[in-house]
C-alpha cells in the first residue's frame, strides 16, 4: 500500500499537512500508539458507504460514524504528494459545527438518562457534550498534530480530512480491534477516575467496565466461535484521567476480523446496556448529532486491521473547535459528578488545540 511514512516531525511534512487542510483535500495522517513515525494516506478513490457496509478494495482507511443511519467513508487507492494536483476538490465544508452544550442542558440530560433506567429501559447509558474552543485554524493543522503526539505517545492519533464530515483530529486511548498474523485483539476501556484524584475504583466503575467486558466476551465468542484469552482489569491513563482496562486475544481471519469490528459497534463503553433501546435515547434525547465520537477508524488490508474507537476528538472548523466528550451513566450517577467527568476529558484535545494559538516554533528541515 502506498501510505506514506514520515518521521516526526520535519518542516516539509508541516507543510504538506498545512496544504491539505487549507485545500479540503481528503486525507489522513496518523501516529500508532508508541511508534515515532506518521503515516500519511492520500486518497485518489473514496467510497461513501451505507449500512449494510461492503468494502469493494481490501485495503484503505475507513471511517464509521456512531450511527448507522449515517454514511461510513473509506478511503482507498494512496497516491503520493507529487501527484495532489490531479485531485479534485470534495467540496468539504468544515464550519458546520455542532452547538456547545452547556451546564444546564447537560445535568437535564444525565437526570433524562437516570429516569430512562429507573423505569427499567437500561443499565447503562453514555451521554455526550460538545465544548467550543477557539484554535488557530487548519494552517494550524500540522501543529495541532504535533501536539497531540507529544502530549500522548501512548494514543492513536490522527488529524483527517474527511467528505461528508470535515477537518477532525483525535487522540484515542481505546482499540476497537487490532489483527496481524492470524491473531486478533481488542479491549474493554471503562470506568474513569481523575488522574491526580486519590479516589479508589467503586462499585459504580466496576460495574460499568464488568457490563463491557461481558459485552465483547460474547460478541468475540458469537462471531469467531470459540472463547477469548482474557487479561484484566488493569488501570491505564489517558490524558488527564484513569480508566480500567480488560485485553482480550483469540484467533480468526481478517475478514472474521473486519465482521467483529462491526458486531461490536458500538460497544457499551460509547453506547450503554442493552445497545439497541440506549442507542434509541441517544439518538432521540442528545441536541447534537455525535457524526465520527464513538463511532471507529482505521487502517485495513491484507496483512493487518488497525481500528480504532473514535474518542477525545474534535471537529475543527475555520476558527473554532468543537471537542466531544461523553461519560457512563448509571442509576447511581450524580449529574454533577458526570459533568465534572467530560470536562476532565475534554482536557485531553483542549491542551493541544490551546497549544495551536501559541507563536509556531520554527522547524528544522
Amino acid at each position: 500500500m502506498n501510505v506514506m511514512e514520515i518521521p516526526l516531525f520535519k518542516k516539509e511534512h508541516f507543510n504538506l499537512i498545512n496544504q491539505l487542510a487549507s485545500e479540503q483535500k481528503p486525507f489522513v495522517i496518523y501516529r500508532m500508539p508508541g511508534e515515532n513515525e506518521s503515516h500519511i494516506f492520500i486518497p485518489s478513490h473514496i467510497e461513501t458507504l451505507h449500512t449494510p457496509i461492503h468494502l469493494s478494495a481490501s485495503e484503505g482507511f475507513l471511517f464509521v460514524p456512531f450511527n448507522e443511519d449515517q454514511p461510513a467513508v473509506y478511503f482507498t487507492q494512496p497516491i503520493s504528494p507529487e501527484k495532489l494536483s490531479a485531485l479534485q476538490n470534495k467540496e468539504i465544508t468544515t464550519d458546520d459545527l455542532p452547538g456547545e452544550t452547556n451546564k444546564e442542558t447537560y445535568v437535564k440530560l444525565v437526570n433524562q438518562a437516570i429516569d430512562y433506567m429507573h423505569a427499567g429501559k437500561a443499565k447503562k447509558i453514555v451521554v455526550s457534550g460538545v465544548f467550543r474552543q477557539t484554535w488557530g485554524g487548519p494552517m494550524h493543522s500540522s501543529q495541532l498534530f504535533e501536539n497531540l503526539c507529544n502530549l500522548y505517545p501512548e494514543a492513536y492519533c490522527y488529524l483527517s480530512m474527511i467528505p461528508g464530515y470535515g477537518l477532525w483530529a483525535g487522540a484515542s486511548p481505546e482499540t476497537l480491534i487490532q489483527w496481524e498474523n492470524g491473531i486478533l485483539q481488542t479491549m474493554a476501556l471503562a470506568g474513569t477516575l481523575p488522574q491526580n484524584s486519590q479516589l479508589e475504583w467503586g462499585i459504580k466503575e466496576a460495574q460499568e467496565h464488568n457490563w463491557v467486558v461481558t459485552y465483547i466476551d460474547e460478541t468475540l465468542y458469537k462471531e469467531i466461535g470459540h472463547k477469548a484469552i482474557i487479561n484484566g482489569p488493569e488501570e491505564i491513563t489517558a490524558g488527564k484521567a484513569r480508566h480500567l482496562c480488560t485485553r482480550f486475544r483469540t484467533e480468526c481471519s481478517n475478514l472474521q476480523a473486519l465482521r467483529t469490528a462491526f458486531a461490536l459497534h458500538p460497544t457499551p463503553a460509547v453506547g450503554g446496556v442493552p445497545r439497541e433501546e440506549t442507542k434509541h435515547f441517544i439518538l432521540e434525547n442528545e441536541p447534537h448529532a455525535r457524526e465520527l465520537y464513538t463511532g471507529f477508524a482505521g487502517l485495513i488490508s491484507n496483512q493487518q486491521v488497525h481500528l480504532f474507537v473514535n474518542l477525545r476528538c474534535a471537529k475543527l472548523g475555520t476558527t473554532e473547535a468543537c471537542i466531544f466528550a461523553g461519560g457512563g451513566i448509571t442509576p447511581s450517577s450524580n449529574a454533577e459528578d458526570e459533568w465534572n467527568e467530560i470536562n476532565l476529558k475534554k482536557g485531553t484535545l483542549s491542551a493541544a488545540l490551546s497549544m495551536t494559538l501559541a507563536p509556531i516554533q520554527t522547524k528544522n528541515p
